[in-house]
């Protein structure tokens, strides 16, 4: 898999603009920015600093421990236990 250098600067600057944004909503931040600071890793930062009012971040499964290690205060939603729930309802 091939990314472009020049759309993930434009990314990350994108991010590194951001002023407490009310929403922030990052799909998805996986081993690129996890493993190897790589990626939209201004998106880690934005988590890491808080300043925003409310942030949604979709993470990979085999990442969610280091997500969850970086930020404790998170809390995990999971879609497929969602799914799981209304259609036992």
């Amino acid at each position: 898999m091939a990314f472009d250098a020049d759309t993930l600067a434009w990314g990350n600057q994108v991010l590194e603009r951001l002023r407490t944004p009310e929403l922030l909503l990052l799909d998805e931040l996986g081993p690129l920015e996890f493993q190897y600071a790589g990626g939209l890793a201004a998106g880690l930062k934005c988590i890491d600093d808080r300043d925003y009012l409310l942030a949604c971040v979709v993470v990979r499964p085999e990442l969610l421990a280091a997500a969850l290690e970086r930020w404790p205060w998170a809390q995990v939603i999971r879609i497929a236990d969602r799914l799981a729930e209304s259609r036992r309802a």
